[in-house]
């Protein structure tokens, strides 16, 4: 059975906020930008869109800045874990889209809904990427270690600005996930093992740093709002503030004192799968759809009160449907990581 890894509730309540953060993003982008970018204006709706997205864009980073915060350490079984759940998740959105949306079940697309690596098929980019992460971190935490402080910062440093610069001039806003991962990573690593006074400074003030970028950016948004969605970079990845944005909200739940709290934890252990079930391709264009709904709603007050309303349920609903569904597939993970087969593949890759 695989090692389980103690959990810190303040980052585990960050977990919790984060996803929820990525999963009012998405939906915006595909809901609103994606179905006509042209109808963003000067409207209450729109300023509000633009806001919230300065928020939640920062979201997606943390998940990776997380994982350097507690140092991925591969294993076989660890990684078998993952790509199971990422399997049976994206085999069951298929099945789910046949049920309900009516679409012809196929050997073909079965296959295809199971290759959940390949972010073309499955629309879950983020899968990729973290798995491609999760097998190189052995070498780049033996890389980060042997660094010296001064060599670390300067690394740290050049690639974020790197990533920000290629994203700007190639005009697209995640030019390459993987190498992106290995910044965020970098960046956490250099934050938990820093003696920079200045790290210490910016972590008293983090707050006032994240609500600061949180106002540059809608600032930034709305005076370059019809190009939102085209030619902006503004609300991508890669872009240094929204990284910037990411250290000083993580840095804002690294300092709270929580005690352990099984409901947090409970509740965090699911959160992964609110992206898997509402990202992946099968199933977005539901709830893509009811977004897309309430965006249309004349009343801009009724359309901002139904929008928090559908996020916090929606979100709950999947947390809980994940607690049910791994009644099913956690035996059966434990199961083939107990085989006599993975174990000696395990002490072979150890």
């Amino acid at each position: 059975m695989y090692k389980k890894i103690a959990r810190q509730s303040n980052i585990e309540l960050l977990r919790i906020v984060c996803m929820f953060l990525i999963f009012v993003n998405h939906m915006n982008g595909h809901g609103v930008m994606g179905d006509n970018v042209a109808s963003l204006d000067y409207s209450l709706k729109s300023i509000v869109f633009i806001i919230a997205t300065s928020v939640v864009v920062c979201a997606a980073p943390i998940f990776v800045i997380i994982s350097g915060y507690f140092g991925i350490k591969p294993t076989l079984m660890g990684g078998v874990k993952f790509s199971a759940i990422c399997l049976f998740y994206c085999v069951l959105c298929y099945l789910l889209s046949v049920i309900i949306g009516g679409e012809i079940l196929s050997l073909k697309d079965l296959i295809n809904s199971a290759i959940f690596i390949s972010a073309e098929r499955t629309g879950l980019w983020f899968l990729s990427a973290y798995l491609y992460l999760y097998c190189f971190s052995a070498v780049m935490n033996t890389w980060l270690k042997s660094r010296t402080q001064k060599q670390l910062t300067v690394f740290t440093i050049i690639m974020v600005l790197a990533i920000g610069i290629m994203s700007f001039l190639l005009r697209v806003e995640t030019f390459n996930t993987f190498i992106l991962f290995l910044a965020l990573y970098s960046v956490r690593y250099y934050l938990k093992h820093t003696v920079d006074k200045y790290i210490q400074k910016i972590k008293a003030y983090s707050l006032s740093l994240f609500v600061a970028t949180v106002l540059f950016l809608s600032v930034w948004g709305i005076l370059t709002i019809h190009q939102i969605g085209t030619e902006s970079t503004i609300f991508c990845y890669t872009n240094p503030f929204v990284i910037l944005q990411a250290v000083f909200l993580f840095l804002v739940f690294d300092k709270m004192k929580i005690k352990s709290c099984n409901m947090i934890n409970h509740i965090a252990a699911s959160s992964f799968m609110v992206y898997m079930m509402s990202e992946n391709i099968h199933t977005r264009k539901y709830f893509v759809s009811i977004v897309r709904s309430i965006f249309s709603i004349d009343s801009e007050y009724l359309t901002i009160v139904t929008y928090v309303v559908f996020f916090f349920v929606a979100y709950l609903a999947l947390t809980a449907i994940d607690k049910v569904l791994s009644k099913i597939y956690i035996p059966c993970i434990n199961w083939i990581n107990n085989t006599g087969m993975m174990k000696k593949l395990s002490i072979l890759f150890s």
